[in-house]
């Protein structure tokens, strides 16, 4: 795929990053127009250290991030149903009307210097299809096969509407299958792929070091080498970004919203995100009582949350999906309104007069303690006593999604895909990111139909259905949607914050600053 960029073409390096670095402090003297152009290096926060540097072998958004600049899919989505071209150049639809045909880039070159063939292709696919990971995206495919050097299909499982959405998604990543089979292992932490960087070093907890793939069948990218620092606390990262001392704040928080947009020497956009917060219930534990799960919604504000977790920038939710969405329903009024007197005599109904105790364990990211200390104490108005464990971020995905250890808990996660699809594995009965442990059959038949229809009315009716089916039974408790925010140093150019968390660093560059002066 053709790669775009705003500013001039990159200069030879002069200096390294260290020198390029900005002073601290908001009005103290930044990096001047010509040092900027000059820098080959970019140093962009992630706010945890990913468990694996492929996307398809995990699902987590920071996972991608990384992954995006290593690894290149078969076709890239715009986010409104078309489709450029990037290892495909052309695909088509089987004359089954089922399946997908794709025609392969001819000489890309993965970073080891092979050459990408189809036998990679098609096994990079049964990999990520087999595993466990990707299962939001996999679950209707079946396989991928051979046709000929140049040609392999995707074969599904039956006609699925979002099939183009899926493949084009982060965890679809193609790499060489001789290395991969050497050592699976030291593939996920030395990852080869054919992106537009090249993976050079990981040290745990501190950085993850990339630098530019020179045999890119694309455009080079404009900035030479990329370090991902990582920042378990986001207001940390903040001052970092406010000190020079990263370029890029991928995720901040909104209580640091107002001094970074004011900072003279930044520059912060926002847009509506693809990520909604919400809590969930095992429905094999005591939350198999609908009455149990009733109480905790009548019993938690919404908008008090979204107020003092997010200092009340975003909206309230009334599902698991983002409103923008073709298919969401953004007038539907939530059954379960905050109610705290019916909160306690259901907790009486379900035999908890007296009052109930409850552990939840929560990771120690910000995003997700902080509305759990707020729905803590709103809790603790109806006699509900809820203690909180924080756990580094592999530990809670682990205890909690892993192994099911929980009653209650609450995740903040980004769609993957622009469709009600996307959560299929995690609450369809039997599907294996279903951890909930949510069998219903009139939520079934809801995704179902969803999934197999090609007829738009039918689809955007059964994703109604889901929203009301999974309130009326409060199988979740949608909290809010967040905005996504992005900040960074003024002298950068093609940043723009993206709903679904996906950024291909191939298109930012150090430019002449006065773009970034203009806004």
């Amino acid at each position: 795929m053709k790669k775009k960029f705003l500013g001039a073409a990159l200069l030879m390096a002069a200096v390294l990053m260290l020198t390029g670095c900005s002073s601290s402090g908001q009005g103290s003297s930044q990096t001047d127009a010509a040092t900027a152009a000059d820098r080959d290096t970019i140093n962009v926060e992630i706010n945890s250290d990913p468990s694996v540097l492929c996307g398809g072998f995990a699902a987590n958004s920071v996972v991608n991030i990384v992954s995006d600049q290593i690894y290149d899919r078969l076709l890239i989505s715009n986010g409104d149903g078309t489709y450029e071209p990037s290892l495909a150049t052309e695909w088509e639809t089987d004359a089954n009307g089922k399946d997908i045909i794709f025609t392969l880039r001819e000489g890309v070159k993965f970073h080891n210097g092979e050459t990408m063939t189809a036998d990679d292709v098609v096994f990079s696919f049964n990999e990520i299809i087999n595993g466990a990971y990707a299962t939001t995206a996999t679950s209707a495919m079946d396989h991928m096969e051979k046709i000929d050097d140049n040609h392999v299909k995707l074969v599904f499982k039956q006609v699925y509407g979002p099939a183009l959405e899926v493949t084009a998604t982060s965890y679809m990543c193609v790499f060489p299958k001789a290395y991969y089979e050497e050592d699976p292992d030291a593939f996920l932490r030395n990852p080869i792929g054919t992106g537009p960087y090249k993976f050079v070093e990981w040290t745990s907890g501190d950085h993850i070091s990339l630098t530019r793939n020179d045999d890119y069948f694309g455009d080079p990218a404009p900035i030479k080498n990329v370090n991902f620092k990582i920042y378990i606390d986001s207001s940390v990262a903040a001052i970092a970004l406010e000190n020079g001392e990263i370029d890029v704040l991928t995720n901040p928080l909104q209580t640091d919203r107002a001094n970074l947009m004011n900072n003279e020497n930044l520059v912060y956009k926002e847009t509506e995100s693809a990520q909604v917060t919400w809590a969930f219930f095992n429905l094999d534990s005591r939350f198999q009582d609908e009455r149990l799960r009733e109480a905790f919604h009548y019993a938690i504000d919404r908008q008090a949350v979204l107020e003092g977790a997010m200092e009340g920038v975003g909206t309230v939710a009334n599902s698991m999906f983002p409103n923008f969405l073709e298919a969401s329903d953004p007038d539907y009024q939530i059954s379960h309104p905050y109610d705290p007197e019916k909160a306690k005599e259901l907790l009486a109904e379900a035999g908890y007069g007296d009052g109930m105790e409850i552990n939840v364990k929560t990771r120690e990211l910000t995003n997700y303690y902080r509305p759990l200390e707020i729905i803590q104490a709103q809790l603790a108005q109806v006699g509900v006593t809820m203690t909180l464990d924080k756990l580094e971020s592999n530990a809670w995905t682990n205890d909690v999604f892993r192994t099911s250890n929980f009653e209650f808990n609450l995740i903040s996660t980004t769609l993957g895909f622009p469709d009600f699809d996307e959560r299929y594995a995690l609450f369809v009965t039997g599907q294996p990111q279903n951890f909930y442990n949510v069998a219903d059959p009139e939520l079934d038949a809801a995704f179902n139909t969803n999934r197999s229809s090609t007829d738009r009315d039918e689809r955007i009716q059964a994703c109604h259905d889901i929203i009301r089916i999974m309130d009326e039974k409060c199988l979740i408790l949608p909290l809010y949607c967040n905005m996504r925010g992005i900040a960074y140093q003024k002298g950068l150019e093609g940043i723009e914050p993206n709903p679904y968390y996906n950024y291909a660093i191939s298109d930012w560059s150090w430019g002449t600053g006065d773009t970034a002066a203009a806004e």
